[in-house]
Parts: structure tokens; sequence; C-alpha cells
């Protein structure tokens, strides 16, 4: 028997809520099999899951919980929000959503969607970046793949769709809009850039937009995030980029490309002359100035047995 409390946050709309009932059958034959307490929560809403977690640690301060994401990157990135600064919280992804890029960053995937395999888990302290009061575990991008998911979500509020036909048609969208935007950033203490940029991703992690490894030496636990910057390019060249981009050779080949700035920091200062989308864990908001930082064992996330990290020092 585990001497944790084990609590599942289930995201009942997660990948178009087709499989919750079966999930919550699986966590409750393999916490009654381990003799392990449990509760399920389902959520109601945005920001539920976050709000319920620091509740729940707040009012069982000397209970070390640990906290099951059951859902997507969001439902993930809402239980972070709401356990980081307890030390009696610990975090754990049962990826049932439709974007599930974190757990990219470790092997063996399915492992993942084994409960018993997450009752069984051990833990490591990772990173996290914070920016205006919130908190990202993955990567924070801003710029055209951003604008693709605002595109595709405007385009799935007005028509049913799938997202394997939005997606696609938020692509052509952004592909055929403003290229480009014009920001300052300004890493730790160098001088400031002011240039037109296509797309900035800064990264805790290395995966995101359902494979793309913009931040291919990024480590969880370093205390630093990477920062791959993109600047303004032709239409044909951007196509040509897609294919190191998502492989994450973009700054690893051997004729450096000269539009893309690659950096590891502590600290980034952001500004755009108005509100521009801003997508964290594939949550987005808008704004016009941005303060990142890198934190530094931030969190503690369980690892299913069976799997393990792997972008860590």
């Amino acid at each position: 028997m585990n001497s944790l409390y084990n609590c599942f946050i289930v995201n009942p709309a997660a990948g178009g809520g087709r499989d919750k009932e079966k999930l919550i059958e699986k966590i409750r034959i393999a916490c009654e099999k381990h003799g392990d307490e449990y509760e399920i929560h389902l959520t109601s809403g945005i920001t539920d899951a976050e709000n319920f977690v620091r509740r729940e640690c707040e009012k069982n301060p000397e209970r070390k919980t640990r906290f099951y994401a059951c859902g997507g990157d969001g439902t993930l990135n809402e239980v972070v929000n709401g356990a980081v600064g307890f030390e009696n919280a610990e975090i754990a992804a049962v990826p049932a959503g439709t974007g599930n890029d974190f757990i990219k960053s470790f092997s063996e995937h399915d492992t993942f969607m084994n409960i018993e395999a997450q009752l069984c888990g051990t833990t490591e302290k990772f990173d996290l970046i914070k920016f205006n009061g919130k908190y990202c575990l993955n990567v924070l991008n801003i710029g055209f793949d951003c604008s693709v998911v605002e595109k595709m979500r405007n385009i799935r509020s007005k028509i049913n769709v799938p997202n394997g036909i939005a997606y696609p048609l938020g692509v052509i969208s952004a592909f055929f809009g403003r290229f480009g935007h014009d920001y300052s950033i300004k890493f730790d203490d160098e001088p400031e850039l002011e240039k037109t940029f296509l797309l900035c991703a800064f990264g805790n992690a290395r995966i995101y937009g359902g494979g793309f490894c913009a931040a291919p030496l990024a480590k969880l636990n370093d205390g630093l995030i990477d920062a791959c910057i993109v600047e303004k390019i032709s239409r044909p060249k951007f196509i040509s980029l897609i294919k190191d981009y998502k492989k994450g050779t973009h700054i690893l080949r051997e004729d450096p490309l000269d539009f893309i700035t690659y950096k590891k920091c502590k600290h980034i200062r952001f500004e755009a002359q108005q509100d521009v989308g801003v997508c964290f864990d594939g949550e987005i908001v808008r704004l016009k100035s941005i303060d990142i930082e890198a934190v530094p064992e931030a969190i503690t996330f369980a690892v299913p047995r069976g799997s393990e990290c792997l972008i860590l020092n």
C-alpha cells in the first residue's frame, strides 16, 4: 500500500470525451488492487483543475498528494499551476487528450496510460518557466505557430469540424496572413534585439505543436530556458525549414542558419507593439509585455514505472 494520497483530475472533455468512463474504471481497478487511497475529480470547466489542486494543497498541508492530470497538455498545465509552491504536491500525467506533447520527453509513452505503473512511479524535480504570474511546463511560443492554433480554434468556433481538418485550415490561414511581427527581445543582460520575427519558442522541454522539436538541447533540470528565435523569412524559405524544425536539426546543421538565434538563458524580456497570442502548453493568452524566467526545481513530477525522462542533466 502506498502512503501517498492519489487524486485523479479527469477532464471529461479531453480527447472528445470518448474514453472517459473506461479511464475512470481503469483508475478504480488499479487503486483498489493496490489498496491505495484515491479520489477522482471531474473538472467542470476552465481553471477548475488549477483551483481544485490549490484548494486541496491548502486544506491538507500535512498530506502528500499525487495529482494525476488526466487530459491533454492544457489539463496538465492547470494542475501544475495549482500545485506549484506546495511541497506536499506531486504531479503526474495521464495523457488522455488530443495534445500530449510533454510526455514525448520520456521513454515508453504507453506506461503513462498504465495506472498501475503510475501508482508505482518515482519522482524527479523539474524546472518551470514563469511568465507574468503564470507557469509553463513544456514550451511557451509566440508568432506563426501560435497564430495557427488561434486560427484553428476560430474556425472550430464557427463550423463543426474535427481537429484533423481544422488544423490544416489554420496553417493555411496563418501562412497567407501577416508573416512576421516586430518584437523587442532581451536575453539576460545582453543588448535588446529589435527585429521582425516569424516565431519565438522558449523551451523548458523540447517538443510542442504535435511533434516539432523547437528546443533540441533543452533539459528539464538545468535551471535554464532554451530560446529559439526565427527572424522573418520568405514563405518558400520557411517551407524549406519545416523538416529541420520538426526533427530538431535546425540548430545542428553544418551550415548554420543566420536567421535563427538559439541560446540558453535564465531571463527574457519580450515586448510587442500590441497584444499578441502567447501559447503555453497549448493554452493561449494575449499579452503585449512578457517577463519570462526559469524557476529551477519548481515541481515534483512522478515518472511511471518502466519509463524515464530522456532530457535531464
